[in-house]
Protein backbone atom coordinates (compact mmCIF):
# COMPACT_ATOMS: atom_id res chain seq x y z
CA UNK A 1 0.00 0.00 0.00
CA UNK A 2 2.90 2.35 0.63
CA UNK A 3 3.98 2.02 -3.00
CA UNK A 4 0.46 2.79 -4.23
CA UNK A 5 0.26 5.82 -1.92
CA UNK A 6 3.60 7.06 -3.23
CA UNK A 7 2.46 6.55 -6.82
CA UNK A 8 -0.71 8.58 -6.20
CA UNK A 9 1.05 11.36 -4.28
CA UNK A 10 3.78 11.75 -6.89
CA UNK A 11 1.64 11.79 -10.06
CA UNK A 12 -1.73 13.40 -9.23
CA UNK A 13 -0.47 16.96 -8.46
CA UNK A 14 1.49 17.14 -11.72
CA UNK A 15 -1.46 15.91 -13.77
CA UNK A 16 -3.57 18.65 -12.23
CA UNK A 17 -0.80 21.13 -13.06
CA UNK A 18 -0.76 19.99 -16.69
CA UNK A 19 -4.42 20.96 -17.18
CA UNK A 20 -4.60 24.06 -14.95
CA UNK A 21 -3.32 26.70 -17.46
CA UNK A 22 -5.47 25.31 -20.30
CA UNK A 23 -8.93 25.37 -18.69
CA UNK A 24 -9.95 28.04 -21.24
CA UNK A 25 -8.90 25.81 -24.17
CA UNK A 26 -10.64 22.50 -23.37
CA UNK A 27 -12.29 20.55 -26.18
CA UNK A 28 -14.96 18.75 -24.17
CA UNK A 29 -15.23 20.60 -20.86
CA UNK A 30 -13.99 20.07 -17.32
CA UNK A 31 -16.15 16.99 -16.78
CA UNK A 32 -14.29 15.19 -19.59
CA UNK A 33 -10.96 16.10 -17.98
CA UNK A 34 -12.15 14.77 -14.62
CA UNK A 35 -13.36 11.49 -16.15
CA UNK A 36 -10.15 11.07 -18.15
CA UNK A 37 -7.92 11.70 -15.13
CA UNK A 38 -9.98 9.41 -12.88
CA UNK A 39 -9.90 6.55 -15.39
CA UNK A 40 -6.19 6.82 -16.23
CA UNK A 41 -5.14 7.25 -12.60
CA UNK A 42 -7.41 4.42 -11.47
CA UNK A 43 -6.15 2.06 -14.17
CA UNK A 44 -2.54 2.88 -13.28
CA UNK A 45 -3.16 2.16 -9.58
CA UNK A 46 -5.02 -1.04 -10.45
CA UNK A 47 -2.16 -2.35 -12.59
CA UNK A 48 0.37 -1.38 -9.91
CA UNK A 49 -1.69 -3.22 -7.28
CA UNK A 50 -1.77 -6.28 -9.54
CA UNK A 51 2.01 -6.20 -9.93
CA UNK A 52 2.50 -5.95 -6.16
CA UNK A 53 -0.04 -8.70 -5.45
CA UNK A 54 1.72 -11.03 -7.89
CA UNK A 55 5.04 -10.51 -6.12
CA UNK A 56 6.63 -8.13 -8.67
CA UNK A 57 6.72 -4.69 -7.04
CA UNK A 58 9.67 -3.76 -9.26
CA UNK A 59 7.22 -3.60 -12.20
CA UNK A 60 5.48 -0.58 -10.65
CA UNK A 61 8.27 1.64 -11.92
CA UNK A 62 7.74 0.27 -15.45
CA UNK A 63 3.98 0.87 -15.17
CA UNK A 64 4.70 4.44 -14.08
CA UNK A 65 6.88 4.98 -17.16
CA UNK A 66 4.24 3.49 -19.47
CA UNK A 67 1.44 5.67 -18.11
CA UNK A 68 3.43 8.86 -18.72
CA UNK A 69 2.63 8.75 -22.47
CA UNK A 70 -0.96 7.74 -21.63
CA UNK A 71 -1.43 10.86 -19.50
CA UNK A 72 0.18 12.96 -22.23
CA UNK A 73 -2.17 11.48 -24.86
CA UNK A 74 -5.15 12.34 -22.65
CA UNK A 75 -3.85 15.91 -22.38
CA UNK A 76 -3.51 16.18 -26.17
CA UNK A 77 -7.04 14.82 -26.55
CA UNK A 78 -8.67 17.24 -24.10
CA UNK A 79 -6.80 20.49 -24.80
CA UNK A 80 -7.31 22.55 -27.95
CA UNK A 81 -3.69 23.61 -28.44
CA UNK A 82 -1.27 22.58 -31.19
CA UNK A 83 0.64 19.34 -30.60
CA UNK A 84 4.19 20.84 -30.57
CA UNK A 85 3.19 23.47 -28.00
CA UNK A 86 1.55 20.89 -25.72
CA UNK A 87 4.61 18.67 -26.03
CA UNK A 88 6.80 21.60 -25.04
CA UNK A 89 4.70 22.32 -21.95
CA UNK A 90 4.26 18.61 -21.07
CA UNK A 91 8.02 18.25 -20.74
CA UNK A 92 7.96 21.03 -18.15
CA UNK A 93 5.43 19.07 -16.07
CA UNK A 94 7.46 15.86 -16.42
CA UNK A 95 10.61 17.63 -15.25
CA UNK A 96 8.75 19.08 -12.28
CA UNK A 97 7.59 15.58 -11.30
CA UNK A 98 11.13 14.18 -11.61
CA UNK A 99 12.54 16.96 -9.44
CA UNK A 100 9.98 16.62 -6.63
CA UNK A 101 10.10 12.80 -6.61
CA UNK A 102 13.90 12.87 -6.66
CA UNK A 103 14.20 15.36 -3.80
CA UNK A 104 11.65 13.53 -1.65
CA UNK A 105 13.43 10.21 -2.26
CA UNK A 106 16.83 11.75 -1.38
CA UNK A 107 15.51 13.29 1.85
CA UNK A 108 13.71 10.08 2.80
CA UNK A 109 16.84 7.95 2.41
CA UNK A 110 19.46 10.47 3.54
CA UNK A 111 17.64 12.22 6.40
CA UNK A 112 14.83 9.92 7.57
CA UNK A 113 16.76 6.72 6.83
CA UNK A 114 13.74 5.07 5.23
CA UNK A 115 13.12 3.60 1.78
CA UNK A 116 12.34 5.81 -1.22
CA UNK A 117 8.74 4.59 -1.64
CA UNK A 118 7.51 4.52 1.97
CA UNK A 119 4.79 6.65 3.51
CA UNK A 120 7.50 8.99 4.83
CA UNK A 121 8.65 9.59 1.27
CA UNK A 122 5.04 10.13 0.19
CA UNK A 123 4.53 12.75 2.91
CA UNK A 124 7.75 14.48 1.89
CA UNK A 125 6.55 14.43 -1.70
CA UNK A 126 3.22 16.02 -0.75
CA UNK A 127 5.00 18.62 1.38
CA UNK A 128 7.25 19.63 -1.52
CA UNK A 129 4.22 19.89 -3.79
CA UNK A 130 2.38 22.05 -1.24
CA UNK A 131 5.37 24.40 -1.01
CA UNK A 132 6.17 24.65 -4.72
CA UNK A 133 2.94 23.92 -6.62
CA UNK A 134 1.51 27.46 -6.62
CA UNK A 135 4.79 29.24 -7.59
CA UNK A 136 5.43 26.64 -10.29
CA UNK A 137 1.84 27.01 -11.53
CA UNK A 138 2.22 30.79 -11.79
CA UNK A 139 5.47 30.45 -13.70
CA UNK A 140 3.93 27.76 -15.91
CA UNK A 141 0.78 29.82 -16.56
CA UNK A 142 2.87 32.88 -17.40
CA UNK A 143 4.82 30.83 -19.92
CA UNK A 144 1.61 29.51 -21.46
CA UNK A 145 -0.02 32.94 -21.71
CA UNK A 146 3.02 34.57 -23.28
CA UNK A 147 3.67 31.98 -25.97
CA UNK A 148 0.26 30.35 -26.53
CA UNK A 149 -0.59 32.68 -29.40
CA UNK A 150 2.90 32.88 -30.88
CA UNK A 151 2.52 32.00 -34.53
CA UNK A 152 5.80 30.26 -35.42
CA UNK A 153 4.94 26.69 -36.50
CA UNK A 154 8.42 25.87 -37.79
CA UNK A 155 9.99 26.95 -34.51
CA UNK A 156 7.51 24.97 -32.41
CA UNK A 157 8.32 21.79 -34.34
CA UNK A 158 11.89 21.78 -33.05
CA UNK A 159 11.90 23.89 -29.88
CA UNK A 160 10.63 21.03 -27.70
CA UNK A 161 13.86 19.13 -28.43
CA UNK A 162 15.80 21.42 -26.07
CA UNK A 163 13.99 20.47 -22.81
CA UNK A 164 13.52 16.91 -24.11
CA UNK A 165 17.27 16.44 -24.44
CA UNK A 166 17.96 17.74 -20.92
CA UNK A 167 15.21 15.50 -19.52
CA UNK A 168 16.53 12.44 -21.35
CA UNK A 169 20.07 12.97 -20.06
CA UNK A 170 18.98 13.32 -16.42
CA UNK A 171 16.55 10.40 -16.70
CA UNK A 172 19.26 8.19 -18.20
CA UNK A 173 21.64 8.69 -15.28
CA UNK A 174 19.15 9.08 -12.40
CA UNK A 175 16.09 7.16 -13.57
CA UNK A 176 16.40 4.47 -10.93
CA UNK A 177 14.83 5.05 -7.49
CA UNK A 178 16.87 2.36 -5.76
CA UNK A 179 17.83 3.37 -2.24
CA UNK A 180 21.51 2.94 -3.04
CA UNK A 181 21.21 5.50 -5.84
CA UNK A 182 18.77 8.13 -4.58
CA UNK A 183 20.70 8.73 -1.36
CA UNK A 184 23.87 9.84 -3.14
CA UNK A 185 24.96 13.43 -3.71
CA UNK A 186 25.38 12.98 -7.49
CA UNK A 187 21.69 12.02 -7.65
CA UNK A 188 20.74 15.20 -5.78
CA UNK A 189 23.02 17.38 -7.93
CA UNK A 190 21.53 15.86 -11.10
CA UNK A 191 17.93 16.53 -10.03
CA UNK A 192 18.67 20.04 -8.73
CA UNK A 193 20.68 20.71 -11.88
CA UNK A 194 17.67 19.61 -13.90
CA UNK A 195 15.53 22.13 -12.01
CA UNK A 196 17.93 25.00 -12.68
CA UNK A 197 18.44 23.93 -16.29
CA UNK A 198 14.72 23.66 -17.04
CA UNK A 199 13.85 26.98 -15.43
CA UNK A 200 16.62 28.73 -17.37
CA UNK A 201 15.68 27.01 -20.63
CA UNK A 202 12.01 27.90 -20.34
CA UNK A 203 12.72 31.46 -19.24
CA UNK A 204 15.12 32.05 -22.16
CA UNK A 205 12.75 30.45 -24.66
CA UNK A 206 9.79 32.43 -23.36
CA UNK A 207 11.78 35.66 -23.64
CA UNK A 208 12.81 34.76 -27.19
CA UNK A 209 9.24 33.91 -28.20
CA UNK A 210 7.97 37.07 -26.53
CA UNK A 211 10.43 39.15 -28.55
CA UNK A 212 9.34 37.28 -31.67
CA UNK A 213 5.71 38.13 -30.91
CA UNK A 214 6.59 41.79 -30.34
CA UNK A 215 8.45 41.86 -33.66
CA UNK A 216 5.42 40.35 -35.41
CA UNK A 217 3.15 42.96 -33.80
CA UNK A 218 5.55 45.70 -34.86
CA UNK A 219 5.52 44.44 -38.45
CA UNK A 220 1.73 44.28 -38.35
CA UNK A 221 1.55 47.83 -37.01
CA UNK A 222 3.94 48.97 -39.74
CA UNK A 223 1.74 47.31 -42.37
CA UNK A 224 -1.33 49.07 -40.94
CA UNK A 225 0.45 52.43 -40.93
CA UNK A 226 1.57 51.87 -44.52
CA UNK A 227 -1.99 51.03 -45.49
CA UNK A 228 -3.26 54.15 -43.74
CA UNK A 229 -0.68 56.24 -45.57
CA UNK A 230 -1.89 54.83 -48.88
CA UNK A 231 -5.48 55.61 -47.90
CA UNK A 232 -4.54 59.15 -46.90
CA UNK A 233 -2.81 59.68 -50.24
CA UNK A 234 -5.94 58.45 -52.02
CA UNK A 235 -8.09 60.83 -49.97
CA UNK A 236 -5.75 63.70 -50.79
CA UNK A 237 -6.17 62.86 -54.49
CA UNK A 238 -9.96 62.93 -54.06
CA UNK A 239 -9.78 66.32 -52.36
CA UNK A 240 -7.50 67.57 -55.10
CA UNK A 241 -10.00 66.40 -57.69
CA UNK A 242 -12.78 68.25 -55.84
CA UNK A 243 -10.69 71.43 -55.82
CA UNK A 244 -10.04 71.09 -59.56
CA UNK A 245 -13.75 70.61 -60.23
CA UNK A 246 -14.58 73.67 -58.13
CA UNK A 247 -11.91 75.70 -59.94
CA UNK A 248 -13.33 74.66 -63.33
CA UNK A 249 -16.84 75.54 -62.14
CA UNK A 250 -15.64 78.96 -60.96
CA UNK A 251 -13.91 79.57 -64.29
CA UNK A 252 -17.10 78.72 -66.19
CA UNK A 253 -19.14 80.97 -63.92
CA UNK A 254 -16.74 83.88 -64.48
CA UNK A 255 -16.96 83.30 -68.22
CA UNK A 256 -20.75 83.22 -68.06
CA UNK A 257 -20.82 86.29 -65.82
CA UNK A 258 -18.90 88.30 -68.39
CA UNK A 259 -21.47 87.49 -71.07
CA UNK A 260 -24.33 88.14 -68.66
CA UNK A 261 -22.98 91.58 -67.74
CA UNK A 262 -22.66 92.39 -71.42
CA UNK A 263 -26.29 91.39 -71.96
CA UNK A 264 -27.41 93.46 -68.95
CA UNK A 265 -25.58 96.51 -70.27
CA UNK A 266 -27.19 96.10 -73.69
CA UNK A 267 -30.71 95.59 -72.29
CA UNK A 268 -30.33 98.56 -69.94
CA UNK A 269 -29.99 100.82 -72.97
CA UNK A 270 -32.74 99.26 -75.08
CA UNK A 271 -35.45 97.28 -73.22
CA UNK A 272 -36.02 97.57 -69.45
CA UNK A 273 -38.80 94.96 -69.39
CA UNK A 274 -36.54 92.32 -70.89
CA UNK A 275 -33.85 93.45 -68.46
CA UNK A 276 -36.12 92.79 -65.47
CA UNK A 277 -37.08 89.37 -66.85
CA UNK A 278 -33.43 88.53 -67.50
CA UNK A 279 -32.39 89.61 -63.99
CA UNK A 280 -35.18 87.51 -62.43
CA UNK A 281 -34.09 84.38 -64.30
CA UNK A 282 -30.46 85.11 -63.46
CA UNK A 283 -31.21 85.39 -59.74
CA UNK A 284 -33.13 82.12 -59.80
CA UNK A 285 -30.17 80.37 -61.40
CA UNK A 286 -27.74 81.51 -58.70
CA UNK A 287 -27.09 78.50 -56.43
CA UNK A 288 -27.83 78.76 -52.75
CA UNK A 289 -25.03 79.20 -50.27
CA UNK A 290 -23.28 75.92 -49.49
CA UNK A 291 -24.41 74.15 -46.34
CA UNK A 292 -22.17 74.26 -43.29
CA UNK A 293 -22.27 70.83 -41.69
CA UNK A 294 -19.40 71.26 -39.22
CA UNK A 295 -16.58 73.61 -38.29
CA UNK A 296 -13.89 71.35 -39.73
CA UNK A 297 -13.41 72.67 -43.27
CA UNK A 298 -11.95 69.49 -44.74
CA UNK A 299 -14.69 67.25 -43.36
CA UNK A 300 -17.31 69.84 -44.33
CA UNK A 301 -16.02 69.79 -47.93
CA UNK A 302 -16.24 65.99 -48.06
CA UNK A 303 -19.74 65.91 -46.55
CA UNK A 304 -20.92 68.73 -48.85
CA UNK A 305 -19.67 66.83 -51.88
CA UNK A 306 -21.46 63.60 -50.98
CA UNK A 307 -24.59 65.49 -49.93
CA UNK A 308 -24.75 66.87 -53.47
CA UNK A 309 -24.11 63.39 -54.89
CA UNK A 310 -26.98 61.96 -52.83
CA UNK A 311 -29.40 64.67 -53.89
CA UNK A 312 -28.53 64.20 -57.55
CA UNK A 313 -29.50 60.54 -57.26
CA UNK A 314 -32.70 61.31 -55.30
CA UNK A 315 -31.35 60.15 -51.95
CA UNK A 316 -32.49 61.82 -48.73
CA UNK A 317 -29.47 63.19 -46.90
CA UNK A 318 -29.25 64.46 -43.33
CA UNK A 319 -26.24 65.24 -41.18
CA UNK A 320 -25.79 66.56 -37.65
CA UNK A 321 -22.08 66.80 -36.99
CA UNK A 322 -19.72 67.92 -34.30
CA UNK A 323 -16.16 67.58 -35.59
CA UNK A 324 -13.17 69.39 -34.05
CA UNK A 325 -11.39 71.87 -36.30
CA UNK A 326 -8.01 71.04 -34.78
CA UNK A 327 -6.27 68.32 -32.82
CA UNK A 328 -6.70 65.63 -35.46
CA UNK A 329 -5.12 65.62 -38.94
CA UNK A 330 -7.74 66.43 -41.57
CA UNK A 331 -6.52 63.53 -43.69
CA UNK A 332 -7.36 61.04 -40.92
CA UNK A 333 -10.88 62.40 -40.48
CA UNK A 334 -11.42 62.42 -44.25
CA UNK A 335 -10.50 58.72 -44.38
CA UNK A 336 -13.39 57.96 -42.04
CA UNK A 337 -16.05 60.35 -43.35
CA UNK A 338 -15.05 59.92 -46.99
CA UNK A 339 -15.19 56.12 -46.95
CA UNK A 340 -18.42 56.03 -44.94
CA UNK A 341 -20.22 58.42 -47.29
CA UNK A 342 -18.77 56.91 -50.45
CA UNK A 343 -20.01 53.45 -49.46
CA UNK A 344 -23.42 54.85 -48.46
CA UNK A 345 -23.85 56.81 -51.70
CA UNK A 346 -22.91 53.77 -53.80
CA UNK A 347 -25.27 51.52 -51.82
CA UNK A 348 -28.18 53.93 -52.36
CA UNK A 349 -27.36 54.31 -56.06
CA UNK A 350 -27.71 50.54 -56.53
CA UNK A 351 -31.25 50.57 -55.15
CA UNK A 352 -33.88 50.19 -57.87
CA UNK A 353 -36.85 50.65 -55.56
CA UNK A 354 -37.61 51.73 -52.01
CA UNK A 355 -36.66 54.78 -49.98
CA UNK A 356 -33.09 55.95 -50.37
CA UNK A 357 -31.58 57.74 -47.41
CA UNK A 358 -28.32 58.54 -45.63
CA UNK A 359 -28.33 59.74 -42.01
CA UNK A 360 -24.96 60.81 -40.58
CA UNK A 361 -24.24 61.98 -37.03
CA UNK A 362 -21.16 62.66 -34.91
CA UNK A 363 -20.63 63.83 -31.35
CA UNK A 364 -17.56 64.75 -29.32
CA UNK A 365 -17.72 63.92 -25.62
CA UNK A 366 -14.89 63.62 -23.07
CA UNK A 367 -12.27 63.43 -25.79
CA UNK A 368 -14.06 60.67 -27.70
CA UNK A 369 -15.35 61.35 -31.21
CA UNK A 370 -18.24 59.04 -32.11
CA UNK A 371 -19.51 58.81 -35.69
CA UNK A 372 -22.69 56.90 -36.55
CA UNK A 373 -24.38 56.47 -39.91
CA UNK A 374 -27.41 54.61 -41.24
CA UNK A 375 -28.06 54.19 -44.94
CA UNK A 376 -30.53 52.22 -47.02
CA UNK A 377 -29.29 49.21 -48.96
CA UNK A 378 -30.67 46.86 -51.60
CA UNK A 379 -29.84 43.66 -49.72
CA UNK A 380 -26.76 42.66 -51.73
CA UNK A 381 -24.51 42.57 -48.67
CA UNK A 382 -22.20 39.60 -48.14
CA UNK A 383 -20.69 39.12 -44.69
CA UNK A 384 -18.05 36.52 -43.75
CA UNK A 385 -16.72 36.27 -40.18
CA UNK A 386 -17.60 39.88 -39.41
CA UNK A 387 -16.09 41.23 -42.65
CA UNK A 388 -18.08 42.54 -45.62
CA UNK A 389 -17.20 41.75 -49.21
CA UNK A 390 -16.82 44.58 -51.67
CA UNK A 391 -19.61 45.17 -54.19
CA UNK A 392 -17.05 46.26 -56.78
CA UNK A 393 -14.79 43.19 -56.70
CA UNK A 394 -14.64 39.70 -55.23
CA UNK A 395 -12.31 40.63 -52.37
CA UNK A 396 -13.21 42.16 -49.00
CA UNK A 397 -13.97 45.88 -49.00
CA UNK A 398 -11.00 48.21 -48.59
CA UNK A 399 -13.06 51.18 -47.38
CA UNK A 400 -14.37 49.50 -44.24
CA UNK A 401 -10.96 48.02 -43.40
CA UNK A 402 -9.44 51.50 -43.80
CA UNK A 403 -11.99 52.89 -41.34
CA UNK A 404 -11.24 50.09 -38.85
CA UNK A 405 -7.49 50.60 -39.20
CA UNK A 406 -7.79 54.36 -38.66
CA UNK A 407 -10.03 53.87 -35.62
CA UNK A 408 -7.54 51.37 -34.15
CA UNK A 409 -4.71 53.86 -34.69
CA UNK A 410 -6.56 56.23 -32.31
CA UNK A 411 -7.29 53.53 -29.74
CA UNK A 412 -10.89 53.23 -30.89
CA UNK A 413 -12.92 50.81 -32.94
CA UNK A 414 -15.48 50.40 -35.69
CA UNK A 415 -18.57 48.23 -35.96
CA UNK A 416 -20.75 47.53 -38.99
CA UNK A 417 -24.13 45.77 -38.98
CA UNK A 418 -26.82 45.00 -41.54
CA UNK A 419 -30.44 44.11 -40.78
CA UNK A 420 -31.72 43.38 -44.30
CA UNK A 421 -32.53 46.90 -45.48
CA UNK A 422 -30.38 49.28 -43.42
CA UNK A 423 -26.59 49.27 -43.14
CA UNK A 424 -25.39 50.78 -39.85
CA UNK A 425 -21.90 52.03 -39.08
CA UNK A 426 -20.45 53.22 -35.78
CA UNK A 427 -16.91 54.48 -35.29
CA UNK A 428 -15.23 55.97 -32.24
CA UNK A 429 -11.80 57.57 -31.79
CA UNK A 430 -9.95 58.65 -28.66
CA UNK A 431 -8.66 62.11 -29.48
Amino acid sequence: MEILLHLLCSTLPTRLLAYAPFLHSLRFGKWAVAVTMFCSQGLELLLAWGAIASGHPEQVRLIEFLFGPVAAAALFLNVRVSFPKLLFFSLFVIDYLMIVVGLSAFLSVRVLHSASRTWQSSMLCLTLYLITWIPIYRFFRRCVMRVEHTNAPLLWRIIWLVPALATAIVLTFTGSLDDAVVGTWPFLFARVGLLVCILVIYWVLVQALDNLQKQAELEKRLAVETHLLDVQIAEQKKRGQLLMENAELLQRQRHDLRHQLTAIQELANTDTEKLQSFLSSLMESIPALPEIFCENEAVNAVVTHYAAVCRRQNTEFSARLTVPASGVPDSDLCVIFGNLLENAAEACARMEQGRRFVSLQSVLHSGVLTVTMDNSCNGAVHEENGRFRSSKRSDFGVGLSSIQAMASAYGGGARFTYDGSVFSSSVYLNL
